[in-house]
């Protein structure tokens, strides 16, 4: 009877193992089936997408639907962190001060990087009358972080923050595991779904399958989307042989590399915000590389 035990638990532990290995291996990050708006979660699928990758930093996009008054793209840009002059390219929009059209769909390309435990590229925003984590995260940031995350990366108190307070703002993003390069993924997407889409719906929309969406969204099925929730799209250079004008594809000016892969600057302007350069103090000789398209742009989806 007691080699028979042992046995038994020698098999569970075995499976146990394995279970989590097979996950790991994958290189899935966990999809949250969890709404983003409690300021109390914990899990690590709210707080962020798991550093599980061998890269540290890298590439990625993330989207945006323009409203009032992040509606042009050098008002987007101020507000995520980025680039103005490379969201005006990947949209195919000719000004960076051009009125977007309400709730219009907005590629940005950032900088994903490591911290802690997180991939996360961060940014900051100033506090203004009746903000909160809450509205910060689910009304200005269109859940693109979490409230949760707000609350344990900064040192305000959560009910009594002081207009004008700049506090950080952890935006969720990702960087591919080697399996996934392997398989042609070259950068991770980070989507915000909305009410009454669907997985075939979006990976149209980025040329992509869903079964690939579901691989790379660890507990994700067709049916179990939620809107709101964010979702990794894997880009993949295969897409650029049928769709050479995906905004990933193409190198901008300025910017010289191989269909696919990563580009590199040509000359040495820097790419970052003002106020993380300023905030962060590092030099303009420093830049962000970024794929773009010259003609690439999305539809307004309503």
């Amino acid at each position: 009877m007691l080699f028979s035990f042992y046995n038994f638990s020698f098999f569970i532990i075995i499976i146990i193992f394995f279970s989590f290995f097979s996950h790991y291996s994958r290189g899935q990050q966990t999809y949250s089936n969890a709404a983003y708006t409690s300021c109390n979660g914990s899990e690590a699928s709210i707080q962020g997408y798991l550093c599980n990758g061998p890269q540290e930093t890298c590439d990625s996009y993330i989207t945006f639907r323009s409203h009032h008054p992040y509606d042009s793209t050098i008002s987007i840009a101020y507000l995520l962190g980025a680039d103005a002059s490379q969201i005006a390219l990947v949209n195919n929009i000719t000004s960076t001060t051009s009125k977007i059209p309400e709730y219009t769909l907005i590629v940005v390309p950032i900088s994903c990087s490591c911290s802690g435990d997180y991939y996360q590229h961060n940014t900051l925003y100033t506090m203004n009358t009746s903000d909160t984590y809450f509205t910060v995260a689910n009304d200005i940031y269109e859940g693109l972080t979490a409230c949760s995350a707000l609350r344990s990366q900064n040192n305000y108190d959560a009910t009594n923050i002081s207009i004008g307070s700049q506090v950080l703002v952890p935006l969720r993003c990702a960087c591919p595991r080697s399996n996934q390069t392997a398989a042609g993924v070259r950068f991770l997407l980070t989507y915000i779904v909305t009410a009454g889409e669907n997985l075939t719906e979006i990976a149209e929309t980025f040329g992509t399958d869903t079964q690939s969406i579901v691989e790379a969204n660890y507990g994700l099925s067709m049916d179990s989307i939620i809107a709101y929730i964010t979702l990794l799209v894997p880009l993949k250079s295969d897409t650029c042989s049928a769709k050479p004008e995906s905004f990933f594809c193409r190198c901008t000016n300025g910017f010289n590399g191989t269909v696919g892969q990563m580009c590199s600057r040509t000359d040495h302007g820097t790419g970052l915000p003002v106020k993380l350069a300023v905030l962060i103090g590092i030099a303009p000789t420093l830049s962000l590389c970024y794929n773009a398209s010259l003609i690439f742009s999305f539809s307004t989806m309503g």
